[in-house]
């Protein structure tokens, strides 16, 4: 980590004073630096420090500048009290003052408010904003700083008070210091993930905890969509300390203090996804910039200047830092952060956040985060050891050794100790190989062993303990550019370093003498092996690689543009290379590479020459389509790093496999397909290995497919000794290791001389890998008769038998085809050999089926010889199961003129119950006559019916008619109105309703009524579509009308149903409330209209409404109801008892009880029990606010809370239902109203949607005139309590925002009734924080509604961010042209709602599956299919 000056700028002094940098600030694009000096603004260009503008705006010293969210304006503040907006460009766009001198400016992170702090108060402006309103502080604002969110404004004060507030300036928390506030700053908490972490959890000293694994912990680095902000506010206090605070509700908790030597005056904060880098940066009289971790744990020291910095600015995503000085420096650093991770087989370890160990198991995906508390300067990884080098000590880490998945690293005791001083190299054989020294900090490579630590610096090459004892010291060549391990026994292991001279030397940790591998003219900065340790790659500082044969000292080929070279771990001579361009690419074939030179560097293409394309004799070149730095190359996956982020890429082996095929090495080929293969790849690979009778490589492969069949095959092969004995190969790169890798001869040419000396390859050294098809086993063929038998289980069965016929074995070519039963094959190979009289084996085949007793088989061969008759019977008479498709084939194969087989095959179908071989057959014959006889004996008129419609001229459609008057005498009506209307009859069916109609409301049987009514009203409908394109438009208005009315009478029957059961019997089950809500909706449906139903008794319906309004506490409602009783005509019974009724309700108080008051989801409007009719736009059960219809419940007819819109036209119903079943964007805007529903359970979310409001629901008390002075109670028209927008107005529930909340809530204060209203307001969403876009449609609906009624309309984007939990479709049940599905959202989600799709009525969700379920159909439509009665 370093940092490098930019650019630097010295403001001039003036009259010998030095003009100090007040404050600094970057945009958020990093193009911008500003700064405050004097009485003037600074604006430079980032890129190079130009100055653009030095801006005049103040009239006296400007103390603070700060950047928009945007970077579209900035804003500065100063001692002449006066705040300037500013353009980018540095145009100004307005000014706003204070009474006091403006000390700090501080712009919302995530919205356009900014905040002005002076002395005395402090401001927020917005831009559409006409005044900014100030609040008081007890003393002088020194600091202030936004949450990551926006959510909250921390100000410090000189007092050493710390207040928080929240974006309306209201105060959430305070707490004090002891010594004034300087610089305040958040940082994301610890405890969630941090903006550049790719991954979440926390870890103990020593310890890591395992991530995606433990429940609650979250992969990926994104926190839950239920957190609220947790970010830690950061103060620098002139006490000289540094403190974090965590800030939770209305409280804050001291998390962290650490002392200071100086006076901090600016920290910043600054996190870089890419470099996966967070710090803080605080400056301060020390003259220093310094890194400090978020734990308070110095990092590094950026620079040191010759005055106080004053200010400090950061830009996390380029690592920019600004600073000013006292002394009137402004300069631009750029912060250096070098990636450091290492990579073992399938474990990544990699620095986050700067003092974080992240180790990443690639295979499971597990993750584990190691705590340093200090900057890791190197990380190595090699088998179960993880070495962490910190500042001053390298710390150990190790999982078990066991367990290779294991991700649970533990800190050994042992820690090497980091001194500050040089250590010379010294000779081991004087000094001690053993001497005990600190090592030195300024290591550069570092690499761990099973037991031992390897530190270079430069030339030197140190050999360490674990308890920090040196054991060794090479003195190399040249400096070392690059270090590995490249395994071996523990204790024995081998190091390869690429060294400044060009050199490859190998150092083995027993043995004091390097050994050079090769050798190249430019500095090896690359360096890796292959798995046999036959090929070195090395890519040198000029990016060029190169490919060594270590036995010959050959190389194989070169290629420029190369920035890194990796060989698979499990195949030999397989290479993955990147580009200088970042694409990878893997090269296949390496070992069998002839030496190439590519001079021509233009001839490339990503990275790579065109002759290693070319070229037959170099390794194939497969290209990857991926970008990055590949890191490792392990079976089928590259590990390549991609912006910070290490990614694993499958790599397809199927070309590798077939070279290896086409060069005839099967071994190989199979070796290569355990990386990974596709099925089709495993089947060539089988085939091709039995075929050429390598049966071990066959049978491995088929088990792989599973495939029985074949591995049956290779069984009877082994068995009856077909193939050939194929010894095991072994590799000629000689035995294997314990970690998969030649043991013997790992060096230079293959052999490692004990005294210290590289030799070439001597006969304990690697001989070479070889060629795969070289050292191949030469096989024998496969036996002909295999061969056959193989093309048989292929399934070519012709050239199988060929082949038997040309081996002379035509005994079992015939026996092939006789066990297939192909017959005739068999007949045509008996001919061809000359046997003319094939009679013994259609004997044999007769006795074979006779034996087997499959008498579908001889009905078969009876059919071949066209014996229909006999094969018929043959199925007939045995009658066993499936004999119905055997003797249907026998039909089918019939010719027409057999009449006599297809009229007993007739016979025999029509004893079956389903008439469709009968009918197949009988068609075939042209036998009408007996299908429609058929058809008549089993009643199918339906089907009868179609046939006469086949048959036109010999049957009629009138054959449908005296089966429905049949139907009408069985009082089978529903039947008989259906089979009118198959006889084109629809007057007659439509006069059969109407009459069960009528008797059903003449028999006071209105729940059939309401059912007859709904049938009607789908008659009408489906008239209304038949005569839209012929009638006017006024005719089809009028059927329109008809319909509309048959579906309001259906709905009062349906409720009058239960009034008239309440009235009439002498006992009932029905619940108050329930017959509360269905005379309120019968009253409020009616209207002021004259005209009622028949047999709906509107004093029945006052006189329900009346007792339970009396049982339910609506005094007021029960009054209005006996009194419109009292006007009627009723039985002296009942005359008498609402006389009694009517002096009881005079006791009680004139109000109604304000739970049950309903309350519209749309407008958010409390409205009274029964509407005044006052507007004309809200006539019926509808808003008497915004007219909205109420949405009802069918059983027990409370109010739910669904809201109507409708999709913009040019949007249709399927694209808006598909709109809505894509999942929401991960922030969507949603407010807190799940929570709020959740809360006002007692409230709005209760029962029928009910809310309390004190208004009265239009009824006002006065004194009668004349000076009698009586009471008097009086419906007012125009009452106030339900033309007031309620709770939520314009933004109740998920229909209201915070438009009008304000208001609202002002308005239920004002009426005294806060703890109900309260339930109000929070059921309909009122103090949410933030509103959805389906809220703004409603409010821009509300606001354009002048009159009439006028659904919600929403566009593509609202129907996306609408969860699709909460909708409801009414789909249109016809054709109509312009009719359209109409769309309800469920308001209160916790209150489940379901819907019958036939009839479009909602109802209670429990409600309804209890109905269901009882009664096995619909309770409104009777039906037994609902459809999907559930929201989308």
């Amino acid at each position: 980590m370093n940092s490098k000056s930019i650019w630097n700028d010295q403001i001039p002094e003036k009259d010998g004073v030095k003009t100090p940098v007040n404050d600094i600030a970057i945009s958020p694009d990093g193009s911008r630096v500003i700064a405050a000096v004097g009485n003037r603004v600074l604006l430079y260009k980032a890129e190079n420090g130009d100055l653009i503008e030095s801006l005049r705006g103040h009239k006296d010293t400007v103390y603070s500048v700060s950047f928009s969210c945007d970077g579209s304006r900035f804003s500065s503040g100063g001692a002449d009290n006066v705040v300037v907006i500013w353009k980018a460009s540095g145009q100004g766009l307005l000014k706003y003052n204070h009474s006091a001198p403006i000390q700090r400016v501080a712009y919302n992170p995530t919205m356009m408010i900014l905040a002005s702090c002076s002395d005395v108060d402090f401001g927020l402006w917005t831009p559409d904003q006409k005044q900014v309103t100030k609040e008081k502080v007890p003393s002088r604002i020194t600091a202030a700083c936004w949450s990551g969110d926006g959510s909250m404004l921390a100000i410090g004060m000189l007092s050493g008070q710390i207040s928080v507030r929240n974006q309306q300036a209201e105060e959430i928390m305070r707490f004090e210091r002891r010594a004034p506030i300087w610089s305040l700053v958040f940082i994301p908490d610890a405890s969630s993930p941090a903006p550049a972490s790719s991954s979440s959890g926390a870890g103990t000293k020593g310890q890591g905890t395992t991530i995606g694994a433990a429940p609650g912990t979250t992969q990926g680095g994104g926190a839950s969509s239920g957190d609220v902000n947790r970010d830690l506010l950061v103060v620098g206090c002139w006490d000289r300390t540094y403190s974090l605070y965590k800030l939770s509700g209305n409280a804050s908790k001291l998390m962290t203090e650490k002392g200071l030597k100086y006076y901090p005056c600016s920290i910043n904060y600054s996190g870089n996804l890419t470099a996966k880098s967070s710090y803080l940066a605080i400056s301060g009289s020390n003259r220093k910039v310094t890194l400090y971790s978020r734990e308070g744990a110095k990092l590094s020291e950026v620079c040191l200047r010759d005055a106080w910095i004053w200010c400090c600015a950061c830009h996390g995503e380029s690592d920019l830092l600004a600073l000013g000085t006292h002394g009137g420096t402004i300069e631009l650093l750029k912060m250096n952060f070098d990636a450091v991770h290492a990579l073992y087989k399938d474990r990544y370890a990699y620095r986050e956040n700067l003092t974080e160990v992240i180790v990443h198991h690639l295979v499971t995906d597990k993750k584990v985060r190691i705590k340093c508390k200090d900057l890791i300067r190197n990380l190595s990884l090699y088998k179960n050891k993880l070495a962490v080098q910190l500042s001053d000590r390298v710390c150990i880490y190790e999982s078990s050794p066991d367990d290779s998945v294991d991700m649970h690293f533990r800190l050994r005791k042992e820690k090497i100790v980091i001194s500050d001083r040089r250590e010379e190299a010294v000779d081991p054989a004087r000094k001690g190989n053993k001497a005990k020294g600190g090592l030195n900090n300024k290591s550069n490579l570092m690499a761990i062993a099973s037991t031992f630590l390897l530190f270079c610096t430069g030339n030197v090459l140190e050999l360490y303990s674990f308890d920090g004892q040196r054991q060794k010291v090479w003195v190399l060549a040249s400096n070392a550019l690059c270090m590995r391990v490249d395994g071996g026994p523990d204790g024995r292991e081998g190091v390869l370093l690429g060294l400044d001279s060009g050199a490859v030397v190998k150092v083995f940790v027993d043995n004091p003498f390097p050994l050079e591998m090769t050798k190249r003219a430019a500095s090896a900065a690359q360096v890796d092996i292959n798995i046999y340790r036959t090929m070195l790659a090395s890519v040198d500082s000029e990016n060029v690689l190169h490919v060594t044969d270590l036995r010959t000292q050959e190389v194989l080929f070169t290629a420029p543009n190369i920035v890194s070279a990796c060989f698979n771990t499990e195949v030999e001579d397989l290479l993955c290379i990147t580009g200088t361009d970042g694409s990878i690419s893997v090269l296949s074939g390496v070992r069998n590479a002839a030496s190439s030179q590519v001079e021509d560097a233009g001839a490339t293409q990503h990275g790579l020459p065109h002759s290693i394309r070319s070229s037959s004799g170099l390794p194939e070149l497969q290209e990857q389509h991926i970008f990055g730095m590949a890191l490792g190359f392990r079976g089928q996956k590259i590990f390549c790093l991609y912006r910070g982020s290490i990614i694993g890429v499958d790599v397809p082996q199927s070309s590798n496999m077939q070279r290896a095929l086409d060069a005839g090495d099967v071994t190989s080929a199979y070796r290569i397909a355990c990386l990974g293969a596709t099925e089709a790849d495993w089947k060539l690979l089988a085939m091709r290995a039995l075929r050429g009778n390598h049966l071990s490589v066959a049978k491995n492969a088929f088990a792989r497919l599973k495939d029985v069949k074949f591995l049956s095959l290779i069984d009877a092969i082994e068995r009856r000794g077909g193939g050939a004995t194929i010894a095991a190969s072994k590799s000629s790169s000689g035995a294997f290791g314990a970690d998969g890798k030649s043991a013997t001869g790992a060096a230079a040419g293959g052999g490692r001389n004990r005294a210290g000396a590289a030799s070439g390859p001597t006969n304990g050294s690697v001989a070479g890998s070889g060629s795969g098809a070289a050292n191949a086993v030469v096989v024998p063929p496969l036996d002909p008769a295999w061969q056959a038998e193989l093309l048989a289980y292929e399934g070519h069965h012709q050239e199988a038998a060929k082949i038997y016929a040309r081996s002379g074995k035509l005994d079992e070519a015939i026996r092939l085809f006789t066990d297939l039963r192909r017959w005739e094959d068999a007949k045509m190979f008996a001919r061809n050999a000359g046997m003319a009289d094939v009679s013994d084996l259609t004997a044999q085949q007769a006795k074979w089926l006779q034996e087997i007793n499959d008498w579908k088989g001889a009905s078969e061969l009876f059919v071949s010889m066209g014996q229909f008759m006999a094969a018929a019977k043959i199925i007939g008479d045995n009658e066993e199961e499936g004999w119905e498709d055997a003797l249907l084939e026998v039909v089918r194969a019939c010719p027409l003129d057999d009449l006599d087989t297809l009229s007993y095959c007739g016979e025999r179908f029509s004893t079956l119950t389903d008439t469709a071989f009968a009918k197949e057959t009988y068609t075939k014959s042209k036998d009408v006559s007996k299908l429609m006889a058929l058809y008549a004996k089993r009643q199918m008129w339906n089907n009868a019916a179609k046939l006469a419609d086949e048959n036109e001229g010999k049957f009629d459609v009138s054959i449908f008619l005296p089966y429905a008057e049949w139907l009408v005498s069985q009082d089978r009506y529903e039947e008989a109105m259906s089979a009118f209307k198959k006889s084109q009859r629809i007057d007659l069916a439509k006069k059969v309703l109407e009459e069960l109609t009528a008797n059903a409301v003449a028999e006071c049987r209105f729940k059939d009524a309401a059912y007859y009514f709904w049938m009607l009203s789908k008659e009408t409908e489906a008239e209304l579509q038949l005569m839209a394109a012929t009638e006017s438009k006024s005719v089809l208005q009028q059927h329109a009308q008809q319909q509309f009315e048959y579906e309001l009478k259906a709905d009062l029957y349906f409720a009058y149903a239960s009034v008239h059961a309440f009235v009439t019997d002498p006992f009932t089950s029905q619940q108050p409330e329930m017959l509360f809500q269905v005379a309120r909706f019968i009253v409020n449906s009616l209207g002021t209209s004259e005209t009622i139903p028949l047999g709906i008794s509107k004093a029945s319906t006052l006189y329900t409404l009346a007792r339970q309004a009396m049982q339910l506490g609506a005094y007021k409602l029960a009054r209005h109801a006996y009194d419109r009783l009292s006007k009627l005509q009723m039985g002296e019974r009942k005359q008498e008892e609402v006389e009694v009724e009517m002096l009881l309700v005079q006791a009680k108080p004139v109000r109604d009880d304000p739970d049950h008051l309903p309350v519209c989801y749309r407008c958010g409007s409390t409205n009274p029990l029964l509407n005044p009719f006052t507007n004309k736009f809200a006539m019926g059960d509808v808003c008497t606010n915004c007219g909205h219809p109420f949405v009802r419940s069918f059983i027990n007819f409370d109010i739910l809370p669904l809201v109507e819109f409708v999709p913009d036209p040019s949007i249709s119903d399927e694209e808006a239902i598909e709109l809505i079943r894509q999942p929401p964007p991960a922030n969507n805007g949603k407010g807190n109203f799940g929570a709020g529903a959740k809360n006002a359970k007692s409230g709005a979310a209760g029962a029928g949607g009910k809310a309390s409001n004190r208004a009265g629901g239009g009824w006002k008390e006065s004194k009668a005139d004349g000076g009698s002075g009586a009471d008097m109670l009086t419906l007012d028209d125009n009452d106030e309590g339900d033309s007031r927008p309620s709770a939520g107005g314009r933004g109740g529930g998920r229909g209201g925002g915070a438009g009008a909340g304000a208001d609202a809530k002002k308005y239920h204060m004002d009426q005294g009734d806060g703890d109900d209203d309260d339930a109000v307001h929070i059921a309909m969403g009122v103090n949410a924080g933030e509103s959805d876009l389906f809220t703004r449609c409603l409010n821009l609906t509300l606001e354009k509604q002048k009159a009439a009624y006028t659904p919600v309309k929403v566009d593509a984007g609202t129907l996306l961010s609408i969860p699709r939990a909460e909708v409801f479709v009414c789909r249109p049940s016809g054709k109509a042209p312009g009719k359209r599905a109409t769309f309800y959202r469920n308001m209160l989600p916790d209150i489940p709602v379901a819907i019958s799709q036939p009839c479009h009525r909602f109802f209670h969700q429990e409600d309804f599956e209890f109905a269901y379920l009882s009664g096995k159909k619909c309770p409104y439509s009777r039906l037994k299919s609902v459809g999907e009665y559930g929201s989308l």
